[in-house]
């Protein structure tokens, strides 16, 4: 269920930022989305794998084998803030 509601929302929110770039820059607005999109896909496991395994090995801090579900929250947490106050700086404009 979660993940098909981050199936929705990566379209619409790229569609709500196209609307606010010229027709002259949706190539590089969809680059960079594309870019981020990619460097996400490369980064987060090397980063989740790592994390699970600190967190679970021998000289682990506290057993937590959760951490990584608890930073990929926090990351999500991070992004909505970080929407949240894009579009109430999009409203006052």
């Amino acid at each position: 269920m979660v993940g098909a509601a981050g199936g929705v929302s990566a379209p619409a929110l790229s569609a709500i930022m196209t609307g606010d770039v010229p027709e002259t820059e949706q190539g590089e607005l969809q680059g960079a989305l594309a870019s981020l999109a990619s460097l996400t896909s490369v980064g987060a496991p090397v980063l989740m794998t790592q994390l699970f395994g600190i967190f679970t090995g021998a000289h682990a801090p506290i057993y937590f084998p959760g951490a990584p579900f608890l930073a990929a929250a926090l990351f999500e947490a991070l992004g909505l803030a970080w929407f949240v106050v894009a579009m109430r700086r999009r409203a006052r404009a």
